[in-house]
């Protein structure tokens, strides 16, 4: 079965790209869980306050968290 039985390649000049609600709340708790997740796997456990810096590392993009938690894990070996 090729693409075109399902009708005309997409024009890319006249893709819609829909931003849902939420959507950025739901990447940052995910980001919040993968940082907590981190910590724990680097023998690290989070205290009371760290809330606060994980909670503006989640906010801080996908790119900063990733690079935060490579550098646990590098650090827990």
């Amino acid at each position: 079965m090729d693409a075109t039985e399902h009708g005309p390649e997409p024009d890319p000049d006249r893709v819609v790209t829909v931003q849902l609600p939420g959507a950025d709340h739901l990447l940052a708790d995910a980001r919040r869980a993968d940082l907590y997740a981190a910590l724990v796997v680097a023998g690290v456990p989070p205290e009371a306050g760290d809330r606060a810096a994980v909670d503006a590392l989640s906010l801080a993009g996908s790119e900063a968290v990733a690079a935060v938690t490579r550098w646990l894990h590098t650090a827990a070996r």
